[in-house]
């Protein structure tokens, strides 16, 4: 089957899409993307399909990404406010129009890893704290003959 959109040939005679494009082969309306102006050199606006621009975007250079990590890790070494940075930068980054699409996704994700690490340390933390011998180390009557007894 050959497809009307793109000219390409498919395998499967009985697709109902076009495996390269993504048209339909079933229909014959074609709806196509909406254009995204850009401005040339001279001035004059070229229209771009948004796949074209995602594809034509540049990838991130090794000094942006170190640039990137400079600005998560050299904060935390000020005290009290270190980490405020670093997380704002994250959301800066996740939710920023202008963000390239790549750098884009690494910080929602980690901004995603922080927050599950983040519930998991609160868990861990509650139950060192409701331990029975914790309790008794804040309490100033930790000795081992009480532990054995517990045990």
């Amino acid at each position: 089957m050959i497809c009307n959109t793109c000219g390409r040939q498919t395998q499967n005679e009985e697709a109902n899409f076009c495996e390269y494009c993504g048209s339909s082969f079933r229909e014959n309306i074609n709806i196509p993307e909406p254009p995204v102006l850009r401005r040339q050199a001279a001035g004059q606006p070229v229209e771009q399909t948004a796949s074209q621009q995602e594809a034509s975007e540049k990838p991130i250079s090794f000094m942006q990404w170190l640039g990137m990590y400079a600005i998560l890790f050299l904060p935390l070494f000020i005290p009290f406010i270190g980490w405020v940075i670093p997380l704002v930068m994250l959301f800066v980054w996740a939710f920023a129009n202008k963000t390239p699409i790549t750098k884009k996704n690494w910080s929602r994700a980690t901004l995603i890893f922080l927050l599950v690490y983040f519930i998991v340390a609160v868990f861990v933390i509650m139950s060192i704290i409701g331990n029975p011998i914790f309790q008794k180390m804040l309490a100033g009557t930790f000795d081992l003959d009480s532990i054995r007894n517990m045990y």
